[in-house]
């Protein structure tokens, strides 16, 4: 493969009080490297960098390189923001990639990229040369999958890779080259194991240590259901390797990750804290809770639309025309109804904020649930007004009552649709339990709406009663999330 001059540089070293910082770093097009930070106990300074790219793949005619340089001493963990996607290459072309790592003697390397994701025509050329000098130590993984978007199985063009681990100044002591076709390696997958595959990686440790030791503990750390892997020796007793095969990206991302944390107690003898800015080392909850939407927005948007409807209420309070008791009796019915509405918004804020503290995340029936809701109590400034301007006249409190009716059912839709995302055994579904206060106020609602054509002052009452109801403490979500916080 031609050398071509590195759109991304890095140069790593370290400083007195034996921190790892970044010495020296050159990004074009399409790279671009986030703020390192120091994630790790051990080591103490190891310095993490995450690599992203704005491209969104590798296109055809692409030669990207990148170049590693890690100082004496210093310790890096290089990881990718996300899987490279090949993009199709209809015209016979092809992209090539190339990683150099020069790494110093006493230092520490993790290079651990997301897999190459290759799509049907897809043709790739990819090279990961390693110049390690003797007592340095150099972890590399390199996987890739298959995908066809259309689901009609179409393989890949072309894969052509080389690894080599090398010594400066030296041959490869280590050399891995393969060039393949998507219809040949799905031919081979079905030889191998007897049910689909669709991923395949593998996982290199150059390293002064016992390899016999690395060997086996890689052996026992990828005994991971639906992966099928073993490690070897590497040539001269430099490291090993691992190979894996696995039937998605899921099950070869937990063995990555069983090798690599393995590998990280064994040199270091603490595991290896998660990176969540690479979603391919972290475990299977964590990397799924990361492509679900966070609920911080909604919290937010609902915190913001109740707050407007508290003000909107307050500036529809008329100023008393006196200073003397005459003057504000004909308030007092407006009044009155500002403070209940004020405690109906104040309970549904409370109890929809312990709600949300409980999810873990939310999706698109849970936003529109919430938009429902939230649409119902901003009518209450409305029925708020009406009712008190006509002194509670019959259709204004029964108006009232079907506000309140439609609101405290769109909670329990967004209840509803919470428990639904998070399961019947989540802490939010044990906590609501069957939601008897829930359920009665709606019951209550729906009675008063007929009574209050008739008999007003006895719909109000029951009003009041939902709300002094909600006003006694319900500790059931309260206590589920303090129990699980323990």
């Amino acid at each position: 493969m031609t050398a071509a001059a590195p759109q991304l540089a890095l140069r790593f070293e370290r400083d007195a009080s034996g921190c790892t910082f970044l010495a020296r770093k050159f990004a074009t097009y399409p790279f671009f490297c986030a703020a390192p930070f120091h994630l790790d106990r051990a080591p103490r300074g190891m310095l993490t960098a995450i690599l992203q790219s704005s491209s969104g793949g590798l296109y055809e005619g692409e030669r990207l390189a990148l170049c590693i340089d890690v100082d004496a001493g210093a310790e890096a963990h290089v990881a990718t923001q996300g899987a490279t996607v090949a993009h199709a290459m209809p015209h016979g072309g092809d992209a090539r990639h190339a990683m150099t790592i020069h790494a110093a003697a006493g230092s520490l390397v993790e290079y651990l990229p997301d897999p190459l994701i290759l799509l049907p025509t897809a043709s790739v050329r990819s090279r990961v040369e390693v110049v390690a000098e003797i007592g340095s130590t150099v972890i590399v993984g390199d996987a890739f999958l298959t995908h066809d978007p259309e689901g009609r199985g179409r393989p890949f063009r072309r894969l052509a890779g080389e690894l080599a681990f090398r010594r400066p100044g030296g041959v490869p002591f280590a050399l891995e080259r393969f060039d393949v076709t998507g219809d040949t390696v799905e031919s081979a997958w079905r030889r191998l194991v007897p049910h689909p595959c669709a991923a395949q990686g593998s996982f290199w440790v150059c390293a002064p240590a016992p390899c016999a030791e690395l060997a086996t503990m890689l052996n026992r750390a990828l005994d991971v259901p639906g992966l099928h892997a073993a490690a070897s020796i590497l040539p001269g007793d430099a490291g090993a390797m691992a190979r894996l095969l696995a039937g998605d990206a899921v099950a070869l991302a937990e063995g990555f990750r069983a090798a690599w944390r393995a590998l990280r107690c064994a040199l270091t003898g603490v595991a290896p804290a998660s990176r969540h800015q690479s979603g391919w080392l972290l475990p299977r909850r964590a990397r799924f809770a990361s492509r679900v939407m966070s609920k911080s927005r909604l919290e937010a948007f609902s915190d913001g639309v109740i707050a407007i409807l508290i003000t909107i209420m307050v500036l529809e309070l008329k100023i008393p025309h006196g200073a003397d008791w005459s003057a504000v009796r004909p308030l007092i019915p407006v009044l009155g109804t500002y403070v209940l509405s004020y405690v109906f918004l104040g309970i549904y804020w409370n109890n929809h904020h312990h709600m949300i503290q409980l999810a873990d995340r939310i999706n698109g029936k849970i936003l529109w649930a919430n938009l429902h809701l939230l649409f119902w109590l901003s009518l209450i400034p409305f029925a708020t007004g009406w009712m008190g301007e006509n002194h509670f006249a019959p259709l204004p409190t029964a108006t009232y009552g079907v506000v309140l009716l439609l609101a405290g059912i769109a909670y329990l839709v967004l209840q509803r649709a919470l428990i639904a995302e998070h399961g019947p055994d989540s802490k939010l579904a044990v906590a609501v339990g069957r939601d008897v206060k829930g359920r009665l106020s709606v019951v209550l609602y729906a009675t008063a709406i007929p009574i209050a054509l008739g008999y007003q002052w006895l719909a109000e009452t029951i009003y009041v009663g939902v709300a002094l109801m909600w006003l006694v403490p319900d500790r059931r979500i309260e206590s589920r999330r303090h129990k699980g916080d323990e």
